[in-house]
């Protein structure tokens, strides 16, 4: 299990990466409820889930907590930080990046998912924001 106090979470967001650091699955699962519109809260729930103990525990995740964990920080401080902001950022795209590469995220993907999920590597909502896209059952379920 890790021990970052932040968990990843597939599908936390829409767009642009599989994978985020949040501090909690039902945290997020509150702001979608709360938040979002309510044509996508039912495929944005449908996906949502915490994988934090199905990835693989290497070098490369350690690198890539460690660059979120310094992002986070980087991100908090003030505008006259703007420089370690941007390095932080950067590092973090880094990490992410030879994580991303360092198991099969497709393969990962494939058998976590709902078989029927419409991720096209940048978002959930390429084939429309219902959750009718999973299939009938899945608009029942939620």
């Amino acid at each position: 299990m890790s021990k970052s106090k932040y968990r990843i979470i597939m599908h936390a967001h829409h767009e642009d990466s599989l994978f985020s650091f949040l501090p909690s699955l039902k945290t997020r699962v509150s702001e979608i409820k709360r938040f979002k519109p309510a044509d996508e809260q039912g495929l944005r729930l449908a996906l949502i889930q915490d994988v934090t103990d199905l990835l693989p525990e290497d070098d490369a995740r350690q690198a890539f907590e460690n660059a979120w964990r310094a992002f986070r920080i980087a991100s908090e401080e003030d505008d006259a930080r703007q420089e370690v902001y941007k390095d932080a950022q950067q590092a973090f795209s880094d990490a992410k990046q030879v994580y991303n590469t360092s198991f099969d995220v497709d393969a990962f993907h494939a058998r976590h998912c709902h078989p029927k999920c419409p991720w096209d590597g940048q978002t959930i909502f390429a084939k429309g924001t219902s959750v009718s896209v999973l299939g009938a059952e899945e608009e029942k379920a939620k």
